[in-house]
């Protein structure tokens, strides 16, 4: 499971925050399911990094993302991922290399997560949700 660290127009990323509560074992655990959260830095290149070798080590059978958007009011379940990046600098100041984040993947990748349930199991802890089919490209 995954945040990000502070980006150019948000000083405090909230994903950070949580994945960092979910990694403090403050919350109940699943018996048989390992977790391990981690904040990726918001420069293209070492988050790239870090995630392809936290999927190297690890080998998930699931693994989730959180991010943030300025415009949402809860949460935002993405049903797809872009393979490419808007040009706008990260972190450190440097635009994203070019090409495709992840070369001889698609375009768009779907989740293969029942998204439909993510939201009404949201929905009854009384927290807000909804669907998205565009991720963006930050």
């Amino acid at each position: 499971m995954t945040g990000f660290g502070p980006f150019p127009g948000c000083g405090e990323n909230p994903s950070e925050r949580l994945v960092e509560m979910l990694n403090s074992r403050q919350f109940g655990r699943l018996p048989g399911v390992e977790l391990d959260c981690r904040v990726l830095p918001t420069k293209w290149r070492e988050a790239g990094a870090l995630f392809f070798e936290l999927r190297d080590e690890f080998a998930p059978h699931i693994s989730l993302h959180f991010g943030f958007s300025a415009t949402a009011s809860g949460f935002v379940i993405e049903k797809c991922a872009k393979n490419s990046a808007a040009c706008q600098n990260d972190a450190g100041g440097m635009e994203p290399p070019g090409g495709n984040i992840v070369d001889c993947a698609p375009q768009l990748m779907e989740t293969s997560l029942p998204v439909i349930g993510l939201e009404k199991e949201l929905h009854g802890h009384g927290l807000p949700a909804r669907i998205s089919d565009d991720a963006g490209d930050y």
